[in-house]
């Protein structure tokens, strides 16, 4: 990731999509208000719900929801999120420009995931009134100031039109997997999905290595996970086990139920895979918290 000092060469043209990431949930009237915006200023773009179904206040997990989930989106596409504890206090409220999309909400580290993965990006304040409704609440800044200036974007409005340049946007702090002198790679657990499933850091090429050498173990909290498995068929109920996700990195999941309960799991957890060899005092020591690993799973 690069932030420059000017928008990317290649900024993409709007292509009228925009999208809606938020901790509103579906009883209020939060998002539909969003859309009424949209539509009233280009009655032609396109909102489509990513989700808005984020916690309320995670910042952490709005950003790797939207990360996952933004790529997917055709060039052009407009960004708007909204999981805004600071919402109305000195906090900017961002633009962030990037070769494929536009991404508009807080500057609070709700785009940390998608300027890690851009190989360029220009942060803009959003600072021009003209393009914010006319009436501005300091409690609903997604009504009145990101979504009126995503349906500007798309109606060919000059990204610099709105505001000015910034090169010191918020950014949260991300773990990295860490592999220690005895070969074991420790990761954490990044995201917990509505299924239970503990999402962590680990690359499924960086287990798929450990695994060409042997037999691995998966320690998260007090349990050792000894089943790396391919699909959740596979799994024995009541079994948690290894497999990897569909954002291809290791996961700790439960056949047909939650792993975040069974494991009483959190966010930013530890989770360490290491050949077999070197759990194996830990297991002895755990024998009812251990289960068994098929590698070939892996291939």
């Amino acid at each position: 990731m690069r932030n420059n000092n000017d928008l990317p060469a290649a900024a993409p043209a709007p292509c009228g999509i925009i999208t809606l990431t938020a901790d509103f949930g579906t009883g209020d009237w939060y998002a539909g208000a969003l859309k009424g915006v949209l539509m009233s200023i280009n009655p032609q773009c396109r909102p489509v719900d990513l989700t808005h179904g984020i916690a309320p206040q995670d910042i952490q997990a709005g950003s790797f929801c939207l990360a996952q989930a933004c790529p997917l989106f055709p060039a052009g596409t407009v960004h708007i999120a909204v999981v805004d504890p600071g919402v109305g206090s000195d906090r900017k409220p961002l633009l962030v420009v990037t070769e494929q999309h536009y991404f508009v909400g807080p500057d609070n580290g709700l785009f940390t995931g998608v300027m890690q993965a851009a190989a360029s990006y220009a942060c803009i304040e959003l600072t021009n009134a003209a393009y914010f409704r006319s009436a501005v609440s300091s409690t609903f800044h997604g009504r009145d100031i990101f979504a009126p200036a995503a349906a500007h974007i798309t109606r060919g409005i000059a990204p610099l039109a709105m505001g000015r340049l910034i090169d010191d946007p918020v950014m949260l702090a991300i773990s990295v997997p860490e592999t220690g002198a005895d070969g074991c790679l420790t990761g954490a657990i990044v995201h917990m999905d509505h299924f239970g499933n503990l999402i962590t850091n680990i690359a499924a090429e960086s287990v798929a290595r450990m695994a060409q050498q042997g037999e691995i173990a998966i320690t998260c909290g007090g349990t050792i996970l000894q089943r790396i498995c391919s699909c959740y068929e596979q799994a024995p109920a009541g079994e948690p086990f290894g497999i990897i996700g569909s954002s291809r990195t290791l996961e700790i999941s439960l056949r047909n139920a939650s792993a975040r309960e069974a494991l009483n799991a959190r966010r930013g957890q530890s989770v360490t895979v290491r050949p077999q060899t070197a759990a194996s005092e830990t297991v002895s020591q755990q024998p009812n918290m251990s289960f068994r690993t098929n590698v070939r799973n892996l291939k």
